[in-house]
């Protein structure tokens, strides 16, 4: 290649590079960086139907599990593969959970997810396993029914709900080795709340952010201590607005992703990164967005994507699934 040819072709990457928004940056796949794109998908053996407040979560090798809705409320179970194309398949149990809204479902490891409560006030615990293709309802019921609470894996058969209908300023261990849930009563919780969002973001700590009551603080459980501290007050200004119904994933590198959610009359479509080490929000502004919604299901799917799919813009539920990329990172969680 000559000398010009050479100057040409590090112009022409430069270039390219400026053409993105601030913050954005191509990394070694020549991929924006922080960037939404709606997909779509195959859908077998037809479309899935029109959803919120569904429970979606990985299940490892480029696979997330959904479950349940409204309006209905439903009862069928979804995978979505992302590895060659992106597709929808919806899958026959021999047995399930009840059709449910309001549930929480965390990927523990090795293709298996724990799902928790739902509507009805509902206090059954189930496991689904990918590769067997089963449901299998774990009859534990020692805590208070609920929905619209929240959970997070955090390692070594360990599950942190927090809040929900009933119990809402409990926080209640899952130990999936035992099969036993305990009431772990901290020193200290943050307000009584549901619709909120936790993440585990390693090191024994769990963030947690808004919720019912139309909150905007920030919360970080340390496991080791039992005991949640403030980290940033309700009602600060560089905070996302207070919101519930809204969805967070933890990224790795010290960052969760934050998208949509509500406040009662207004629906939300900004995307917010938190940093857990500076303790800071910053909004992420990109030029193509998911249009607003609360009660939709978000999680990873690996290869540094995120995937959304459903909710509920005050009006009409959707079936759309969106795919955000963040990238490689240093370290994410391995489960």
């Amino acid at each position: 290649m000559g000398y010009i040819s050479v100057i040409f072709l590090l112009v022409s990457l430069v270039l390219v590079s400026c053409s993105f928004g601030e913050g954005d940056l191509l990394d070694s796949t020549f991929r924006p960086r922080n960037t939404w794109k709606k997909l779509s998908p195959i859908f077998n053996p037809s479309a899935i139907a029109e959803r919120g407040g569904c429970g979606l979560a990985y299940a490892g090798d480029g696979r997330l599990i959904l479950f349940g809705g409204n309006p209905g409320p439903l009862g069928d179970t979804w995978r979505l593969d992302t590895n060659d194309g992106i597709s929808w398949t919806q899958l026959s149990t021999a047995s399930s959970p009840s059709g449910r809204t309001g549930t929480a479902m965390v990927h523990i490891g090795n293709g298996k997810i724990i799902l928790y409560g739902g509507s009805a006030g509902s206090n059954e615990t189930w496991e689904y396993d990918t590769s067997a293709n089963t449901w299998t309802n774990k009859s534990v019921g020692t805590t208070t029914g609920r929905s619209n609470h929240a959970m997070t894996y955090t390692g070594e058969g360990k599950v942190i709900l927090y809040g929900g209908s009933t119990g809402g300023d409990e926080t209640w261990e899952y130990d999936v080795n035992a099969n036993t849930w305990t009431n772990l009563t901290p020193t200290s919780s943050p307000t009584a709340r549901s619709n909120h969002a936790i993440v585990y973001i390693e090191r024994g700590r769990v963030i947690l952010f808004g919720g019912s009551g139309l909150t905007n603080d920030t919360w970080e459980y340390n496991i080791s201590y039992k005991e949640w501290k403030q980290r940033i007050a309700n009602g600060d200004a560089d905070s996302p607005p207070a919101r519930q119904n809204h969805r967070m994933v933890y990224l790795g590198d010290n960052r969760i992703l934050l998208f949509g959610g509500n406040n009662g009359t207004t629906y939300f479509n900004d995307t917010w990164i938190y940093n857990t080490g500076t303790r800071e929000w910053t909004e992420v502004v990109t030029d193509v967005v998911p249009d607003a919604r609360a009660l939709h299901g978000m999680a990873k799917s690996g290869n540094g994507e995120i995937m959304i799919f459903g909710g509920y813009d005050g009006s009409v539920y959707n079936n759309s699934t969106w795919q955000f990329y963040y990238g490689p990172v240093t370290y994410e969680l391995p489960w």
